[in-house]
């Protein structure tokens, strides 16, 4: 062990200790970037678009030219409508949208639906 000075003060520091390396297999690339992706946010946009993607195939052709998935929090979908005629439909069908939902997602994934009105833009 030796001593230096720091701001005028004796500190002592270990030239022979390397930092400390846990003992076992080697962790994956995959399991890595996972964990980083997931530090990012990335699991929770994956899961939005995966949302967004069941939403588009459960409403239909019709409804999706005036409904739009826009947000997902906490169990909320915020669906865009292009009107207010629009978003009392959806309000309307709300309880079927989720049930159908429902069948292709995880539990609990979608629990609420609400309406903004806005433009329509194409994805």
């Amino acid at each position: 062990m030796g001593m230096t000075e720091v701001y005028g003060r004796p500190v002592k520091y270990r030239r022979d200790v390397k930092p400390k390396r846990a003992k076992g297999q080697p962790e994956s690339a995959a399991s890595i970037l996972a964990k980083v992706v997931a530090g990012l946010g990335g699991a929770e946009r994956a899961q939005e678009v995966n949302v967004f993607s069941v939403f588009d195939e459960v409403v239909g052709a019709h409804l999706r030219k005036y409904a739009q998935a826009d947000n997902l929090r906490q169990g909320t979908l915020f669906v865009r409508v292009s009107s207010a005629a629009m978003a009392h439909q959806v309000t309307m069908l709300r309880e079927e949208i989720i049930t159908k939902m429902a069948i292709h997602l995880p539990t609990g994934t979608i629990t609420e639906i609400r309406t903004r009105v806005g433009a329509i833009t194409e994805r």
